[in-house]
């Protein structure tokens, strides 16, 4: 099983299209730490109430281009963006693809 740390440790979060390659650790830690606040019943999957908090909380923190997001209200676009197989969810594997 993919873990958060693994996914986020590794790769820019793209959540918004983007954290680099090289965001620094802690960067990708915040988002990480973000990612598991936001899955509020720890099934290790974002539905859509749970992605607008975790893109709320990438605001708070600076993090890519969340601000942006919140600012103009694409959490659905975002969303649909990043839910790669159109399941409803959106996994740690969907942000990592979505990052390459």
């Amino acid at each position: 099983m993919t873990t958060y740390r693994s996914v986020f440790g590794a790769i820019g979060l793209l959540a918004l299209g983007g954290l680099p390659a090289t965001a620094s650790s802690q960067t990708a830690e915040t988002a990480a730490r973000n990612y598991q606040a936001a899955d509020q019943n720890d099934d290790g999957v974002l539905v859509y109430e749970e992605f607008v908090s975790f893109i709320d909380m990438n605001a708070a923190a600076n993090l890519g281009n969340a601000r942006r997001v919140q600012s103009r209200g694409l959490y659905a676009r975002a969303f649909k963006r990043l839910d790669g197989n159109g399941d409803g969810f959106v996994t740690p594997v969907e942000l990592q693809n979505a990052a390459r």
